[in-house]
């Protein structure tokens, strides 16, 4: 009985508190949950309107500890799932970046080798001179003229 007292009595404030700052409160909670914050503030409301005479049950009183526990390692484990998720897409940049340096690696071995290669219905054979990368496609240069490297027939040493 004296619990639900209490629990009226908390009411009242918080819809007092609710009636003060509606606007403010409407634009801030909009979306949110009760917190760790909130439920302390509501665990310190109950504990200061309690009866005296009648003081919270331990096992009330443990059980809303517990909550809070569960309710802070949550939390917790949400703010560490939301680190991981950042650095493994970090993660994801960087092999990415890796597979592209891999990439321009693996042309490097036929600079100076002797090609043939079709470039537009042209069969062009010589040594190649230059390698470059146009949005991030190598290109190779023979005797001046830039050659794709998917059309690039044979390579000699």
């Amino acid at each position: 009985m004296e619990i639900d007292t209490t629990i009226n009595k908390i009411n009242d404030i918080f819809n007092n508190e609710k009636k003060d700052n509606k606007a403010d409160n409407k634009a801030k909670n909009l979306g949110k949950e009760l917190g760790k914050d909130e439920f302390l503030k509501l665990l310190i409301t109950q504990l200061r309107y309690q009866d005296p005479l009648e003081p919270m049950k331990d096992k009330e009183f443990v059980s809303q500890m517990a909550q809070f526990s569960s309710l802070e390692q949550m939390s917790n484990l949400n703010n560490s799932f939301s680190s991981f998720v950042n650095k493994q897409a970090n993660l994801n940049d960087t092999i990415s970046n890796l597979n592209s340096s891999l990439e321009r690696l693996q042309i490097l071995p036929i600079l100076g080798k002797q090609i043939d290669a079709v470039n537009d219905k042209e069969t062009i054979s010589g040594k190649v001179e230059k390698i470059s990368f146009k949005n991030g496609l190598p290109k190779v240069y023979v005797s001046g003229k830039e050659i794709s490297i998917d059309s690039i027939m044979e390579i000699r040493v």
